[in-house]
């Protein structure tokens, strides 16, 4: 089985603003691909299942781990409306 995330997930962080030499590295992986057959790529269709409380994630659960921490806001900030 050919294992190919780590090439897909480098080249996915360059979708914002992708260059010819991101579009040869993609046609690199595809003739990676066609190299060695008989390979296919295999998409898992089913949503995973999360079972995450979103209360544990609050700011006040941060603030025993950051106690003395503040945040730094600059001096010029404009005043929110």
């Amino acid at each position: 089985c050919l294992d190919i995330l780590l090439e897909v997930s480098l080249l996915s962080a360059y979708n914002a603003a992708p260059r010819k030499g991101h579009l040869d590295q993609a046609y690199n992986i595809f003739s990676y691909l066609k190299r060695h057959q008989p390979q296919c790529i295999v998409f898992d269709p089913s949503t995973p299942e999360v079972n995450i409380e979103f209360e544990e994630f609050q700011n006040d659960a941060w603030k025993v781990f950051y106690q003395s921490e503040e945040e730094a806001l600059p001096t010029d900030m404009p005043s929110p409306h």
